[in-house]
């Protein structure tokens, strides 16, 4: 975008993130409601405080520094923008290793533990594992996320998280409610938000290198006017 557009751009896309925003602590009020009446108080309690934990943990450490120091650069050429691309890649990098690592851990853990404690709280490591790799499928798309954030090409981005929100909420609401295999239905609403964020996010990315090619190709090509002495 020009100088000119990113004050507009910038407003459209901070109301539209506002709405957006809205809409999913609205959706995600109405799912607790009522997943509170037809399950105990100890699930709710793993899922909104054990598990959002982690996830929170996950995701801060492996792409939020990156996101913030992409967002400060300036894509003005292919050899920049291919730069660019390859450092979205680390958040995905380092939750795939984390994912190994926490896999291993929990191998070992199964393999050498028998204690009735350590078998109690098998399936709230699965579910850590289904988190992991949902949060590395969502990491995966960060190439094009961090393009559209830098363009301040908001509305990818803002579709996809609200898809992803509703899918996870009905999957959530159907293992809970009607296949009751407890808190393991948050792990598979992981896992279906960051597959559908990333499908979403693939879904439109030749918009965004179509519109970078265009920049790029203008920058290059953009033609050169000189100032003559007679003015």
């Amino acid at each position: 975008p020009t100088v000119l557009d990113i004050p507009a751009k910038a407003y459209r896309g901070l109301r539209l993130m506002m709405l957006v925003n809205g809409v999913q602590k609205l959706v995600i009020f109405l799912l607790n409601s009522s997943l509170l009446r037809r399950t105990s108080p100890d699930i709710m309690g793993v899922a909104n405080v054990q598990l959002e934990l982690f996830l929170s943990t996950l995701l801060f450490f492996a792409r939020e520094g990156v996101r913030l120091a992409l967002l400060r650069e300036v894509v003005d050429s292919p050899e920049k923008r291919q730069l660019f691309v390859n450092l979205s890649w680390l958040p995905a990098i380092v939750l795939f290793v984390g994912a190994i690592g926490f896999l291993a851990y929990a191998y070992c853990a199964d393999h050498f533990s028998n204690s009735l404690e350590h078998h109690s709280s098998q399936a709230t490591m699965f579910v850590m594992l289904l988190y992991c790799i949902g949060a590395l499928f969502e990491s995966c798309g960060e190439a094009w996320i961090n393009l559209y954030q830098n363009s301040l090409h908001f509305t990818p981005k803002l579709g996809a998280e609200t898809l992803a929100l509703c899918v996870r909420s009905v999957v959530v609401f159907v293992s809970l409610v009607h296949f009751k295999i407890g808190v393991l239905c948050f792990g598979f609403g992981q896992l279906g938000y960051g597959l559908t964020h990333l499908l979403f996010v693939i879904s439109h990315s030749g918009s965004i290198f179509d519109e970078t090619e265009t920049s790029l190709a203008g920058e290059t090509t953009a033609p050169a006017y000189r100032v003559s002495a007679d003015g």
